[in-house]
């Protein structure tokens, strides 16, 4: 009742009362929630019963998403867009994308370019080559360049000598990727992989071509019937004695069958393979 200072045990009384409740104010960035302010309390200083912490405090919203009080949002965001969890790689790989893969492909399956750098950063993805993007976890196997370059260039088809080696016929070890195009088609920059060029149109880009996946990469492959069939009609770039084998070979493997061989005959005819059924026996 007096004008001189208050006693101690009015001092208790007004720090325990709820009658005398501190004033509200709203949290920056907050929608709808509040936090309780001692009107005594200096900046940045915490008070005895204030219901504050002088730095990290977590108030809730009326939407129930925790904010961070007392801490530059620069610095602790414990918002709810950085408490979503980091996506894992076996997620990557859930949703279709190989071991390699381009922008363009991550963007069809919901990844934008903006989350696609976030990822490179993060380090779950890395760049090698420009528009072309590696799982930072794959391993790399036997047909990683195959994987890389069918990445780079998906509107191809995997021919010739590497087609042997993927099928398993003959010996030859190709020191390049043989990759057939359509006939007008821009040639593609591959880098850090050598590939030999071919270009096909008509029946030849369609007939005995078959879909695979190398490292979980998307591919198109000629059939072992069609690769060797191909291993004479391109005899000038492979060799006569690579074509030999590569028929020998696959008849001998059961790779292939004459009749199946004949049937890609009708479609792509080969003299020197017609000639090498008829007088060669393997």
């Amino acid at each position: 009742g007096g004008s001189g200072p208050p006693s101690a045990a009015e001092v208790r009384y007004r720090a325990e009362s709820p009658s005398i409740a501190p004033a509200a104010y709203p949290v920056r960035g907050m929608v709808g929630g509040t936090v309780a302010r001692d009107p005594h309390r200096r900046r940045g200083i915490g008070t005895a019963g204030s219901g504050l912490a002088t730095s990290g405090a977590l108030v809730e919203s009326k939407g129930g998403i925790l904010k961070n009080v007392g801490i530059d949002s620069r610095i602790a965001d414990i918002s709810e867009r950085s408490m979503r969890t980091r996506p894992d790689r076996g997620h990557l790989r859930q949703i279709g994308l190989g071991n390699f893969f381009r922008a363009s492909q991550a963007e069809t399956l919901g990844i934008t370019y903006d989350r696609l750098r976030r990822l490179e950063a993060a380090g779950e993805v890395e760049r090698v080559a420009r528009g072309l993007y590696r799982l930072a976890d794959a391993e790399p196997t036997e047909r990683y360049s195959l994987a890389a370059v069918c990445a780079r260039v998906p509107n191809s088809v995997v021919c010739l000598l590497s087609a042997l080696e993927v099928h398993e016929i003959g010996s030859r070890a190709p020191l390049e990727v043989w990759l057939a195009i359509p006939h007008k088609a821009r040639p593609p920059r591959v880098s850090g992989v050598r590939v030999r060029l071919l270009r096909f149109s008509g029946a030849a880009w369609a007939h005995g071509v078959q879909e695979m996946r190398f490292e979980g990469v998307p591919a198109r492959i000629t059939s072992p019937a069609r690769t060797v069939v191909d291993c004479f009609r391109f005899e000038h770039l492979i060799g006569r004695e690579a074509a030999l084998e590569a028929l020998y070979d696959a008849l001998r493997l059961r790779k292939v069958t004459t009749a199946e061989l004949d049937r890609t005959l009708r479609v792509l005819p080969s003299r020197l393979l017609t000639a090498a059924l008829e007088t060669k026996q393997p």
